[in-house]
């Protein structure tokens, strides 16, 4: 029995020391960075065995060897960038990888962020960077969609926000060269109805029906001085905004604002249609010589206006105008010995009805077999 455990330590002793001894090597540093000129790197390898490298990037060069032992560095050599992008690459020694990282050109960005309504829509961003070098534009949002995406030198970025349905600001960014353009939108903590109204030229009320969770909390601002908020409601929850319009002196529609919680309520109003105008004087007398003078517009706010000389020897220095203004003129001498009349007439606006009276006008009048009033061939 002695004999036979002498036996199974000596087989057990045997397979231990032909157990073979794996090799390992390590690298150090795992990654390193560049500037946009490049230049030469190292990579430290321990441990032991021979490792082997290799890289997918042609502007990462391995020189003088791509073979060695541990102990012996891997030596690599980074190209110059000539874009504004960072880019990146890898060496792989062996299974264990290092990355090189490298900028490019400098780029400035104006804007460095924008801040959307959840409308969304198109904006542009100015990009500046030296002749010559190219740079790209990306989002891994899915809500922002790139129009210019690559260029070269300075010039403009476009790109496009989605409208937003949620509640809570959502954030992006657009990577251009090495910046980074930041992107937020708010969403709609409030919904409204209507989000717009058509108003005549009079003061009016406006009620708007705000609907909101209990919990939320909402705040009105008039944005126009010609708006005013005559009742506010609960602001939290569900309520009604009064607003006060008040009327349009101009002869010009006009647009208004009301920001209630998120929403952007928004008020048009038509302009006056009834255009006033007068001149002062109506009338004057020059001397026989001639003369210079003026005529004085009294006018709505905007309406506008057209005046002519009905007479050959009276010249005048403008044509049109709107709203108040001056009409010049000059009256040439009189080569006669008799007195003479001579007028400028100055027009007012001509006032466009609001709606298509065309079809309102049609009358269908009866003629036999020949239809003079149209309506057969309209």
């Amino acid at each position: 029995m002695h004999s036979i455990k002498k036996l199974l330590c000596r087989v057990v002793a045997l397979c231990l020391t032909a157990l073979p001894v794996l090799a390992q090597v390590n690298i150090d540093p795992p990654t390193r960075s560049f500037t946009k000129d490049g230049g030469g790197g190292s990579i430290l390898t321990s441990g032991t065995g021979s490792w082997t490298a290799s890289t997918t990037s042609s502007w990462l060069t391995i020189t003088p060897r791509t073979t060695g032992t541990a102990g012996i560095s891997c030596i690599y050599v980074v190209g110059a960038n000539l874009s504004a992008d960072t880019r990146s690459g890898v060496i792989d020694v062996s299974g264990k990888s290092h990355t090189v990282t490298q900028t490019g050109y400098a780029v400035t960005l104006s804007p460095t962020s924008a801040t959307i309504n959840l409308g969304g829509g198109v904006r542009t961003i100015t990009l500046a960077t030296s002749a010559g070098v190219s740079w790209t534009a990306s989002t891994s949002a899915s809500w922002i969609t790139i129009g210019t995406p690559s260029g070269i030198g300075s010039g403009t970025v476009s790109y496009t926000v989605a409208a937003y349905s949620g509640v809570t600001t959502r954030t992006a960014s657009i990577l251009i060269g090495s910046q980074t353009f930041s992107v937020s939108q708010t969403g709609t903590d409030v919904n409204i109805a209507p989000y717009s109204v058509q108003k005549a030229y009079s003061s009016d009320i406006v009620m708007v029906q705000v609907s909101a969770l209990t919990a939320t909390t909402w705040s009105v601002t008039s944005n126009d001085s010609w708006i005013s908020v005559v009742d506010a409601g609960n602001r939290f929850g569900d309520s009604t905004v009064t607003l006060a319009v008040g009327t349009n002196p101009s002869y010009l529609e006009r647009t208004g604002t009301v920001t209630i919680g998120s929403a952007t309520f928004t008020i048009r109003q038509s302009g006056t249609p009834n255009p006033i105008i007068d001149i002062l004087p109506k009338t004057a007398t020059c001397d026989p010589i001639g003369a210079y003078g003026n005529i004085a517009v009294v006018s709505t706010p905007d309406a506008p206006w057209t005046t002519e000389s009905l007479t050959s020897w009276i010249t005048l220095a403008a044509n049109s105008g709107a709203g108040n203004g001056n009409i010049g003129y000059i009256a040439s001498a009189n080569p006669t010995l008799s007195p003479r009349t001579g007028t400028v007439r100055v027009y007012a606006p001509v006032v466009l009805p609001t709606v298509d009276l065309t079809y309102s006008l049609l009358a269908h009048v009866p003629t036999g077999a020949n239809d003079l009033s149209g309506w057969l061939h309209h």
